[in-house]
């Protein structure tokens, strides 16, 4: 295949050069249609609480006794192109003008977190709340009014994450820095009476380039090969070469270092030939990663690294 290795750089600069433009934006309202919400409490740690107009992070008492809340959000992410590059997402809190619980109030410093496990608004309790995680978590600085509204709030780390894999789009969580008495935050949920005020996720992003499978050449290859891509190491596309003898089902997929599938770049029947495709690894973190050809019998893997 070292033939046609001059034509990737020519490649390579054409598919970077398309990537700068048809940035595209979805902006997601919270609502029945587009996620769900919720609210857990401590005092009463076995009900469900999914209809509510707040979401409430909150650290207070009821009927004189201490009482924890913590409101769990999650957008319908189905929108946004499979391995899109994330350019950006932006969430809007708003402070909720119909309120049924405290306003924002006290020290309030709050942090929005990544939710790492499974939950039905339906049925979560504070008993079976999900998992969270601490890694790209974003500071919500204290209130200057009670219902202040934080607009733009940049949750593009968390987002990408949820994006990865379909599978793992759990939503966020909002804690008290302190959940000590007194502190409040409140925002409106989907439920507010006043649609404008619901959250909203706004996330802009380029498509990912198509593969191309084309054949590079008419001749018929000997046998398969899959070439080391080109360049290696990469920031963030790179070029994957391989060789087809016969028409037949071709495989190709990325894995990390924990052999995990985390990207597929063919899935289809090709004819004969020889064919390049694309990674674009911009969703993803430095290191290791592994290209692997399927193709009946026939696995072939190769080792890359991905440098940011």
């Amino acid at each position: 295949m070292k033939a046609r290795n001059f034509l990737l750089p020519i490649i390579l600069a054409l598919l970077i050069s398309g990537a700068a433009s048809g940035q595209n934006v979805i902006s997601i309202r919270l609502g029945p249609e587009t996620g769900q919400d919720c609210n857990i409490a401590s005092y009463i740690p076995d009900t469900p609480l999914p209809l509510y107009p707040d979401m409430v992070a909150a650290a207070w008492t009821y009927q004189g006794e201490f009482n924890l809340w913590r409101p769990l959000f999650k957008f319908n992410l189905r929108g946004v192109p499979a391995r899109a590059q994330i350019q950006s997402a932006r969430l809007s809190l708003f402070g909720n003008p119909y309120p049924v619980s405290a306003l924002h109030s006290g020290a309030n410093k709050s942090y929005i977190r990544r939710v790492t496990s499974a939950w039905d608004h339906n049925s979560v309790t504070w008993e079976t709340q999900p998992d969270f995680s601490t890694v790209d978590q974003v500071e919500l600085p204290q209130s200057t009014s009670p219902v202040q509204d934080y607009p733009n709030i940049d949750v593009t780390d968390l987002v990408r994450e949820m994006l990865r894999d379909s599978t793992t789009n759990f939503g966020f969580v909002i804690m008290n820095r302190t959940e000590n008495i007194y502190r409040s935050m409140n925002f409106a949920s989907s439920d507010c009476i006043d649609s404008t005020k619901r959250p909203l996720l706004v996330i802009s992003y380029m498509p990912n380039p198509q593969t191309g499978t084309a054949p590079l050449t008419n001749v018929t290859p000997k046998d398969y090969d899959l070439s080391q891509n080109f360049p290696n190491p990469f920031n963030p596309v790179t070029i994957i070469n391989f060789d087809i003898p016969v028409s037949a089902f071709v495989s190709i997929k990325i894995f990390d270092q924990l052999g995990r599938e985390v990207s597929t770049v063919t899935n289809e029947n090709l004819k004969a030939g020889s064919y390049n495709a694309q990674w674009d690894g911009s969703n993803f973190g430095s290191g290791t990663y592994f290209i692997r050809l399927e193709s009946g019998s026939k696995v072939i893997t190769r080792k890359m690294l991905l440098v940011k």
